[in-house]
């Protein structure tokens, strides 16, 4: 029953199209004719109507990077004959488990999402979602954005890019640079710019968003030349600027990496061609047990020349206004996950666990800044010193440095009752890494339910909603207070909380910047 509606559906929407004629079709928003319906530069979509939005899934940006084309910059897409049902998203990319744990062993991923409000005028703000999990993990689907664009009257795109040794493999036989998954993101974003007019959005006013490797994803493209005039401003939540191998480091990687799936170096490139996505997956070592930054795109080589603090300093970056920051307890969730695989952190343990994060020999430093004394537990005390050294200090120098170029932003997440994400699994609440979210969104993550906020939650989601969509509408955030932008040397972000929304100092102080600035100038390399 439910096929035989999908396909009465496309035959009543190719009908429509034959009356309206593909000329009206190419040159009006989708929402003026009243029917979800479409054309692209590929073809005609059909999409879906709810809660006044439209939902248009599935959509190639780009050809299957299967086969001759695993390893290389994505293709442009095929076109297709007639109407494409876009009502259903596209495959997620290869990764060993997902939100749901459920393992992906597909290489044809390249889609998108599209959300529209209907009424209004044409020439919309657009947002482009970049999805997070350390680059090895998740997909633009499992967000649902439709509660965001009708809020803000904004069109929200949601992306897939190749992952794990798919998406960011460096080796000295392939071309690329191990930057696949960048190329990716910049295909979808040439996508847009060609065809979201279509939708009712504007192509000179794009901002791309996304949160954890998404948030890192946003931070490279706008170190990237290649995405120069892709987009007008960029959004990132918990992950601009974090640690990154160079591409001759990556490259070492990658030969061991082909070592381990039997790719001797003589003929690796047809050897690695030749394995099945079920055995590249197997050899990359992922695993929630042992979550770290193999995978983070290298820095060097065309896409993203430099190291992005490097590139934010220099000014050497594609100069349009940045909205960054955390989340008070970022690490707790990593630190939680950990336990549950089996490695706790006691009292005993503390210097150990320390060890394996930050190197043996900063140890005996970081104890000093963060005594078991100073917290209520001992992992509350290693997820503090995560917590400042990889999320909040980075975002910090990052945001100063981009200050002197171009307008930034800066905010603290800071709900200690937030919901923890939408697992399967419990985890305890928090402002937690990807806590904010659902105060994003609107939404949980991975489900069509909103979440369970109590008024004052409710409130700071509408806040965050304000403003992420006023500053993809303008390039300045407007909410409940005022924000101001970031000036070099002040020591203020914009606090975000359910009971107060505001400038709040001593952000850097309150993190310890200034110690683990040190440390990183002496060579310290955290691992999450």
């Amino acid at each position: 029953m439910v096929r035989v509606r999908r396909v009465w559906r496309v035959v009543c929407a190719a009908v429509v199209a034959a009356l309206v004629g593909a000329a009206v079709l190419a040159a009006v928003p989708a929402q003026a004719i009243g029917f979800p319906l479409v054309r692209v530069d590929g073809g005609l979509l059909l999409g879906r109507s709810a809660d006044g939005v439209d939902a248009f899934r599935g959509i190639p940006f780009a050809a299957p990077p299967v086969g001759p084309l695993r390893w290389r910059a994505p293709q442009p897409a095929a076109g297709w004959f007639g109407v494409r049902d876009a009502e259903k998203s596209g495959n997620k990319c290869a990764q060993t488990y997902g939100i749901d744990f459920t393992r992906v062993t597909t290489e044809d991923c390249l889609y998108l999402d599209v959300h529209v409000p209907r009424g209004g005028a044409a020439g919309k703000p657009v947002m482009v979602w970049i999805h997070g999990g350390a680059y090895v993990i998740g997909s633009g689907s499992e967000y649902e954005t439709s509660e965001l664009a009708g809020f803000g009257d904004v069109v929200v795109v949601t992306i897939n890019y190749r992952m794990g040794p798919f998406g960011f493999l460096a080796h000295p036989a392939l071309d690329g640079d191990g930057q696949f998954g960048l190329m990716d993101q910049q295909a979808a974003l040439r996508w847009v710019q060609r065809n979201i007019a279509a939708f009712g959005g504007d192509p000179a006013n794009v901002t791309i968003f996304g949160e954890s490797a998404g948030g890192g994803s946003v931070c490279s493209q706008i170190a990237s030349p290649q995405a120069a005039g892709l987009f007008a401003r960029g959004i990132a939540e918990s992950g601009c600027a974090v640690p990154a191998p160079t591409v001759a480091q990556a490259e070492s990687l990658g030969e061991g990496f082909a070592r381990g799936v039997g790719c001797p170096q003589s003929t690796t490139d047809a050897c690695l061609r030749g394995k099945s996505t079920g055995e590249l997956l197997a050899g990359a070592g992922i695993s929630l047990s042992d979550i770290n930054l193999r995978w983070t795109p290298p820095v060097g080589g065309g896409i993203v020349p430099m190291a992005v603090q490097d590139a934010f300093e220099t000014g050497r970056v594609n100069r349009v206004p940045l909205l960054q920051g955390t989340n008070r307890e970022e690490a707790s969730l990593f630190v939680a996950i950990k336990a549950l695989a089996g490695t706790t952190v006691t009292a005993v343990n503390y210097p150990t666990r320390l060890s394996e994060r930050f190197g043996g020999g900063f140890v005996e430093r970081i104890a000093a800044q963060y005594p078991l004394g100073g917290f209520p537990s001992p992992p509350d005390a290693i997820s503090g010193a995560l917590t400042d050294a990889v999320f909040a200090c980075s975002a910090q120098y990052s945001n100063q440095a981009l200050a002197r170029h171009a307008p930034v932003y800066a905010y603290e997440f800071d709900d200690p009752a937030a919901l923890p994400p939408d697992l399967p699994f419990y985890l305890p609440s928090g402002s937690s890494h990807a806590a904010e979210l659902p105060y994003v969104f609107g939404r949980s993550v991975g489900t069509k339910l909103p979440p369970f906020f109590t008024p004052e939650q409710r409130w700071l989601s509408t806040a965050m909603m304000s403003y992420w969509t006023s500053f993809a509408r303008t390039g300045v955030p407007t909410g409940p207070a005022p924000w101001a932008p970031v000036t070099p040397g002040r020591d203020v972000v914009q606090r975000l909380s359910p009971t107060f929304v505001g400038p709040a100092a001593s952000f850097g102080a309150d993190h310890r910047c200034g110690f683990w600035k040190q440390m990183y100038d002496d060579g310290m390399v955290p691992n999450i």
